[in-house]
């Protein structure tokens, strides 16, 4: 059974899931990511209506959405297992692509759009040494370079 742990963040009391049980749950946690991700943003939605409908203004928020994807053990959701036809690292990013673009839609479909920053960024790069279950970079014998340690 998961718990849920709640913890003040920015000033904001915020839900923090503990889904993770076994191997088969981090094949599944990005989605539960999205889905609270997006229930968050109905919520807000909802309450800005609300506010709006009373002649008041709401707060700016802070979402941080923090996916597993594509961290070892690369284990694809069961949506996206085999999807690449390469391997399971390919399907991780993929998943990633299809979670991102998720929330996007749902920032757009609640019309929340043209007043929200989206920044989307990545770690420190692929965990080199677990062929074949991450990536490479092209600077990867170069440990004082990373490129890949900035923003996109």
């Amino acid at each position: 059974m998961a718990t849920r742990r709640i913890f003040p963040a920015s000033g904001t009391w915020v839900i923090c899931p503990i889904l993770i049980q076994n191997y088969h749950d981090l094949s599944t946690i990005d989605d539960k990511q999205r889905n609270s991700a997006i229930q968050y943003l109905r919520k807000h939605a909802s309450h800005k209506k609300e506010a709006e409908a009373k002649g008041k203004s709401t707060k700016p928020f802070f979402m941080h959405v923090n996916f597993m994807k594509c961290h070892n053990p690369t284990n694809p959701s069961p949506l996206f297992k085999g999807k690449s036809h390469e391997n399971a690292y390919l399907d991780s990013i993929m998943e990633v692509d299809f979670n991102s673009g998720k929330i996007v839609n749902a920032i757009k479909d609640l019309g929340l759009d043209q007043e929200t920053i989206v920044v989307w960024t990545t770690d420190n790069g692929p965990w080199i040494d677990a062929w074949p279950d991450a990536g490479s970079y092209a600077f990867c014998c170069n440990d004082l370079l990373h490129l890949s340690d900035v923003p996109l």
